[in-house]
C-alpha cells in the first residue's frame, strides 16, 4: 500500500510544498510559494507618537508596537497553512513534515491546530515537525536530511 507523504519546508518568505508516494520513490515538488514583504517605510510615514509627562519636561516617542516584517511572515504561513489544509483535504496525505525555523513553526502548530482537532480519530495525521531551515537546500539535500540519523533525533510528533 503506498503512503502519501507531504513535506513542507518553508521559512517566512518562501514554501516548498514535496511529496513522496513511498520511501522508494524520490520527493517531487508540488508548489513553490515565495512573498515578498512590504517595506517598513511603505506601511506609513507618520512619526510615532510622542509622551509629554507632567511631572518632567522630558517628551519621549513611543516605539512602534507592530514588527511590519513579522506580520508579513504571519500572513504568509497563515496562507501555506491554509494550503497544507486544502491539500490534505483533497488528496488526504498519511503523514505531514514540517520543516521550518523554530518561530515559524509556532505560528504553523498555531494555524494547523484547530483543523487538526476537528479529525475524526480514524482520520488522523502524524505531524513530524523538524526545526530547520531548508528553503535553500536542493531536493537531494532535503531527501539526505530525512533519511538521516540526525533528522530522527530531532524530531517532534503532534496531531
Amino acid at each position: 500500500m503506498k503512503r502519501l507523504i507531504l513535506f513542507v519546508v518553508t521559512d517566512g518568505a518562501h514554501a516548498r510544498l514535496l511529496e513522496q508516494r513511498s520511501k522508494s520513490e524520490s520527493l517531487y515538488q508540488v508548489q513553490n510559494l515565495t512573498h515578498t514583504h512590504e517595506s517598513t517605510h511603505e506601511h506609513g510615514t507618520d512619526k510615532p507618537g510622542r509622551v509629554f509627562e507632567r511631572s518632567f519636561t522630558a517628551h519621549h516617542a513611543y516605539e512602534p508596537k507592530t514588527d511590519w516584517h513579522d506580520r508579513q511572515k504571519e500572513v504568509f504561513i497563515k496562507k501555506v497553512s491554509n494550503l497544507i489544509i486544502n491539500m490534505h483535504e483533497e488528496k488526504h496525505y498519511d503523514k505531514i513534515f514540517l520543516m521550518c525555523p523554530p518561530k515559524i513553526m509556532g505560528i504553523l502548530r498555531a494555524c494547523l491546530n484547530p483543523y487538526l482537532d476537528t479529525l475524526p480519530l480514524n482520520k488522523k495525521i502524524c505531524i513530524v515537525e523538524v526545526n530547520k531551515d531548508l528553503t535553500n537546500h536542493t531536493l537531494k539535500e532535503i531527501e539526505e536530511h530525512i533519511s538521516s540519523q540526525e533528522f530522527n533525533s530531532s524530531s517532534s510528533k503532534w496531531s
